[in-house]
């Protein structure tokens, strides 16, 4: 009898831990990424973007430059590609910086633009846009070899196995014989 109350609060404990892990990793938000903006075509400016996932499919992209000319709004934007090779289309328009400071709240996620190439660009001005003055490549996830799966489906797993260990676990209480 004692054996078989054992095997059940272990199974219940089991199943709440699952339960329990399951959930907390699908409320937790991905940490802020640091980008380091290089200067370039000698233009002395140089700096950092901050991206911050804010959950619901947003991150807040809070550019800071040292170096930006005094009161001039210098275009922003994230492409596809790198520093190196950059795609010449901007794919998300972030606010001008000006006297180097910029933030934008855009519709993407971190993993999306950490799951390929991409980086960010500032532009001399509005009136010489083909002039970029400072680039910065957004740091790809590093990641475990693939397995075909993804964490979502990997959570909702865990998730539905506690939900069967603890339908196991009250199952086994209601055939444990008392003890009173």
């Amino acid at each position: 009898m004692f054996f078989v109350r054992s095997q059940v609060r272990l199974f219940m404990v089991l199943a709440v831990m699952l339960l329990a892990l399951a959930g907390a990793a699908t409320v937790s938000a991905e940490g802020p990424v640091t980008v380091t903006l290089m200067e370039q075509n000698g233009s002395g400016e140089k700096g950092t973007a901050t991206l911050t996932d804010l959950g619901n499919g947003k991150i807040r992209v809070e550019v800071e430059v040292t170096g930006a000319p005094a009161d001039v709004p210098q275009p922003l934007h994230i492409h596809e590609g790198t520093c190196a090779t950059l795609n010449p289309k901007p794919k998300y328009p972030l606010t001008a910086a000006v006297n180097g400071k910029s933030v934008t709240e855009i519709e993407v996620t971190l993993a999306e633009l950490q799951s390929k190439n991409y980086a960010i660009n500032g532009h001399k001005s509005a009136a010489e846009i083909p002039v970029y003055v400072f680039c910065g490549d957004i740091p790809l996830a590093s990641s475990l070899p693939t397995t075909g799966g993804d964490f979502n489906s990997t959570l909702l797993l865990l998730g539905a196995f506690g939900v069967v260990v603890l339908a196991a676990g009250l199952a086994l209480s209601r055939l444990a014989p008392s003890t009173r």
